[in-house]
């Protein structure tokens, strides 16, 4: 996870370096394990839920917030 004001490829030259590159391919594996692709949106989807507020703590403690994305 990275968050903040950081350059991501930086993050991911480092992940390379120190993970990924200590692991060798299996190509086998990765045929096995195909996944097939999800079909395209054709507009995003927006969805909005609204829960009941907890009543043992404060009320300006209780924000939550969650945002998904899905790239493709």
């Amino acid at each position: 996870m990275s968050y903040g004001d950081l350059d991501f490829s930086k993050h991911l030259e480092f992940i390379e370096r120190e993970v990924l590159a200590k692991f060798k391919r299996n190509d086998a594996a990765v045929k096995e394990s195909e996944i097939t692709l999800e079909s395209r949106l054709k507009e995003p989807i927006h969805k909005e839920h609204r829960f009941m507020p907890d009543l043992m703590s404060e009320a300006d403690q209780q924000t939550k917030l969650g945002i998904s994305y899905l790239c493709n």
